[in-house]
């Protein structure tokens, strides 16, 4: 997917983007610290930046994509993200996320859309 106005892609892959679960309420790790304020399951920080977070799967994704591409074209890793997603349960296998549509007003029509994947373009078309 573009990143912005960088000239980048971002890669992503379903497979590969979770490192560690948490089935409690609230998103308990074993790499929080009580003692961190920055990071504790009722107020979790972003794990990019932090030391104690998983060791990047960038290169399994890469390995992925590799497979869908001559070997002339070139990948190369710059960086990742990390952070806490929410998944349900019932979605462990193949990470669906409900989408919610609303309709706001008729005249004029106004939606509200929360999606949290892009195939939800497809359940947007089905209400249009």
């Amino acid at each position: 997917m573009p990143y912005g106005l960088s000239g980048l892609l971002s890669l992503s892959s379903v497979a590969y983007t979770h490192h560690k679960i948490s089935y409690d309420n609230l998103p308990r790790f074993d790499c929080q610290i009580d003692a961190d304020p920055d990071c504790r399951p009722e107020a979790p920080g972003i794990c990019t930046d932090c030391p104690r977070r998983p060791v990047s799967n960038a290169f399994k994704m890469l390995a992925q994509m590799r497979q869908y591409f001559s070997e002339s074209v070139g990948f190369e890793h710059l960086f990742s993200y990390f952070t806490i997603k929410s998944k349900l349960k019932a979605n462990y296998i193949d990470d669906g996320r409900p989408t919610e549509i609303s309709m706001l007003r008729s005249e004029p029509r106004f939606y509200c859309l929360f999606a949290g994947k892009i195939n939800s373009i497809y359940e947007v078309e089905k209400i249009l």
